[in-house]
């Protein structure tokens, strides 16, 4: 707390105090607030002594004995350490001194100072110290200078007593120089004054240590380094950095992964610059590295040593490891070996290349580096194409042992681009029932790799017995030919199908296996009457056929070409044992007059069969149906009692005749067929043939109209072949009367034939022969324009 002192004559503020006291220590009649009266009756007066203490900065101990706190104003006590009256004013204690402080001489000129002041730099335990003579005890008030000349700095004097005589008056300077040169302090005490002048040093600028920089002993080469660069540095404030890497400079002897790193920080007054260092140097020689802090930069070199020689105490050949295949001929791809070794030193070998043996074509590489110090493992990349298949061994040389790896090289597996079945080519042929012989078949490649492939057989599918057979081989670098050799005999005919599967292609190889059937083409044995417009369902050709195999065979149908309309029936059956026939029915209405043309294949065997198609007459009359022939009293009596039973009149239809008009002829069938239900299962049918002879010597058509007299058309006719056998007798239609007639249609009638026919029955092979009457009922009578 601050003090003050006041130089006045104590007794005169003390009685002061009492002119209004009201409490009397010695009379009745107080003259004021407390009036003091000595009781004694010489004449000598008691002293009023008042509360006292000692000590430094006394008047801290000093309370209000009411509240045991803070003294109000006006408090006072008499201080033994600094021998002088204090009274509290309600903020400082003032010191009242009896005796004003005196001194004869004070003297600035022969000020001591401690420590020093710099610009800038807050001051921090500086003081001086000026000395003074004749002093007379008194006590001084405290005090502060504030400096001139450089400012911003307070000089403070402590309160105290001057010795009795002579003595020095210390003062404590604080605050912070604005710049160099001298501050002034101007001082006042002890009735004499002078100036003190302190010297201001201009401030230090910061500087790093660039001679004095530590880096790591022993850095190697190929070995990882991890420690720090120190740089001592001085008069550092308040110096901010950021965070940085430095790689070493282009003309450093060594480089490899070396770097150096700080984080940000701030640099203040002196100390030391760490920078963390680490890497691996990549050989012996120099790193520099140049650092720049708060402008200033240090050139730093960090020496690399040559790096320890490996060292290990097993290098394990045996327990290699391999990562991917060797094959010959094809080049290495991701293909390496590693060697685990035991009692590794951490120190540096070199790359290595090393040639195989044994299965040439090969190198072994290791990349220079350091083993473990322990147990570890060397990788060794393979590169190169191995000569052959087999092994390829590496004689391996590191820290200080020695062994043989050895690799296995795969044989080269034949690979083709493409397997072409398609174009295959074969020699020699194949028969059903009949033992392979010289038949063998090609199938192309393209994209062939050289490799080796296995012999492998086929069995053949669809028609079955068969085998394909390859020889084991390579394949060409390229373009070639696979052959296969066929054996055993084929279970039928059709296709022999083999499942090619080779270099990594599949395809299917079809051969062909003929039928043993022949068909006899030129023997075939038409049964038709086909005529150009008209339905025939009752027509057929059959074709014989030798080397019958007794198997199955399928239905098919055949559509006619040339004159077309027609199809052709074969129903599904088993071939004979040796030689048949097989039967073909004709369905259809034929488009136009000519030859309907079959082509037939039956199991590889093909026949091409030719049916004649009549024409219509350009213009005359038509029958469109003729039917319902009746043989009702003459033709029965051809038949025996059986017969008629079987074959119900009602039963038989045909068309007996083929009508044409106009100056054409009718042409007399001489054959025609029945189909009749079995009267004694009508599920089934019984197919007859028969064949008429003998001369037809009479004749009468007659037609009838409802509203027409037929002779208004002009139809006549005549007979141009009288008395001629029946497949030789024609009858000619003329019709005079074109104009009336061409629209006319829907005339009926019949024809009236009679004479000796002699009947012939393909079936049971009987002959009869009558006088007989043969009726034919026509309907749809038309006549073409």
């Amino acid at each position: 707390m601050k003090k003050k002192r006041t130089f006045i004559k104590w007794w005169g503020i003390l009685f002061s105090s009492f002119l209004i006291a009201q409490v009397g220590i010695g009379n009745n009649t107080p003259n004021g607030v407390l009036d003091l009266t000595n009781s004694t009756s010489n004449s000598k007066t008691n002293p009023l002594v008042l509360p006292s203490m000692s000590g430094t900065n006394a008047e801290d101990h000093v309370v209000n004995p009411k509240s045991g706190k803070k003294v109000v104003a006006g408090s006072i006590f008499y201080d033994l350490t600094e021998k002088c009256l204090k009274v509290y004013d309600g903020t400082t204690w003032n010191c009242i001194s009896v005796i004003p402080p005196i001194i004869s001489t004070l003297d600035c000129a022969s000020k001591t100072i401690t420590g020093n002041l710099t610009e800038s730099t807050a001051a921090s335990g500086v003081s001086f110290k000026v000395p003074y003579t004749g002093g007379n005890g008194s006590s001084y008030s405290a005090q502060t200078i504030s400096s001139t000349g450089v400012t911003g700095l307070t000089a403070s004097l402590a309160s105290g007593n001057f010795n009795s005589g002579n003595g020095n008056l210390t003062f404590t300077i604080s605050g912070t120089p604005s710049t160099s040169g001298s501050a002034n302090f101007n001082i006042t005490v002890g009735g004499k004054s002078c100036t003190v002048s302190i010297p201001v040093s201009v401030a230090p600028t910061f500087a790093l240590d660039c001679s004095n920089i530590t880096v790591p002993n022993n850095v190697k080469a190929n070995e990882q380094i991890s420690g720090f660069v120190r740089i001592p540095y001085s008069n550092a404030t308040s110096i901010t950095y950021p965070v940085k890497s430095y790689t070493p400079l282009a003309a450093s002897t060594s480089k490899g992964t070396l770097f150096l790193y700080h984080a940000t920080g701030t640099l203040n007054k002196n100390g030391t610059f760490s920078v963390e260092i680490g890497g691996t140097p990549d050989k012996a020689g120099n790193a520099f590295f140049e650092i720049e802090i708060g402008g200033e930069t240090c050139l730093i070199n960090v020496p690399v040593s040559g790096p320890t020689a490996a060292s290990v105490t097993t290098l394990n050949c045996s327990g290699r490891t391999t990562t991917g295949t060797l094959t010959e001929s094809t080049t290495a791809s991701s293909v390496s070996f590693n060697i685990p070794y035991t009692g590794g030193n951490g120190g540096a070998y070199n790359a290595q290349t090393i040639k195989s043996t044994g299965v040439t074509g090969l190198t072994a590489s290791l990349t220079a580096g350091n083993i473990k110090s322990g147990n570890g493992s060397l990788t060794f990349t393979i590169s190169g194409t191995p000569s052959a298949s087999g092994n390829a061994s590496f004689a391996i040389s590191v820290g200080g042992k020695n062994c043989t790896v050895t690799i296995p090289v795969n044989q080269l597996t034949a690979s083709v681009t493409n397997l072409n079945c398609s174009s295959r080519t074969l020699t020699g042929s194949l028969t059903e029932g009949t033992s392979s012989s010289g038949v063998s078949f090609k199938v192309p490649y393209v994209g062939g790799n050289g490799g080796t492939y296995n012999a492998q057989t086929i069995s053949s599918t669809e028609v079955t017995g068969l085998t394909a057979s390859l020889t084991a081989g390579n394949v060409n670098s390229g373009n070639g030919n696979l052959t296969f050799t066929i054996s055993g005999t084929p279970s039928g005919s059709g296709n022999a199908n083999f499942k090619i599967n080779i270099g990594g292609k599949s395809c299917s190889v079809s051969i062909p296996v003929t039928s043993s059937i022949s068909l006899n083409c030129s023997k075939i044995i038409n049964i038709v009457d086909l005529t150009e417009g008209v339905k025939d369902d009752t027509s057929s050709f059959t074709i014989p056929y030798t080397g019958g195999n007794g198997k199955t065979y399928k239905a098919q149908t055949v559509n006619s070409t040339s004159v077309t309309g027609l199809t052709a029936s074969l129903k599904a059956g088993t071939f004979s044992s040796g030689n048949g026939n097989l039967t073909f029915t004709i369905s259809g209405t034929p488009n136009a007059a000519g030859n309907a043309i079959f082509n037939i294949n039956i199991e590889g065997k093909t026949c091409s069969v030719s049916l004649p198609v009549k024409s219509k007459s350009i213009r005359g009359l038509y029958v469109g149906n003729a039917k319902n022939f009746n043989y009702n009293t003459p033709m029965r009596s051809l038949m025996s009692d059986e017969e008629k039973a079987q074959y119900p009149v009602s039963n038989t239809k045909t068309s007996l005749l083929s009508f044409w008009g106009g100056k054409a002829e009718f042409a007399i069938a001489a054959r025609y067929h029945t189909k009749l239900a079995s009267v004694t299962d009508p599920t089934k049918y019984v197919y007859s043939s028969y064949r008429f002879t003998g001369k037809i010597d009479k004749y009468k058509l007659t037609l009838r109209d409802t509203s027409h007299n037929l002779n208004d058309y002009g139809i006549s006719v005549t007979n141009t072949t009288p008395g001629r056998p029946i497949d030789e007798a024609k009858l000619t239609i003329t019709v005079s009367n074109y104009t009336k007639f061409k629209n006319k249609v829907g005339l009926n009638g019949e024809i009236i034939l009679s004479g000796k026919i002699n009947q012939y029955d393909d079936s049971s092979g009987i002959a009869r022969e009558t006088e007989t009457t043969v009726y034919i009922r026509l309907e749809e009578v038309h006549f073409r324009p």
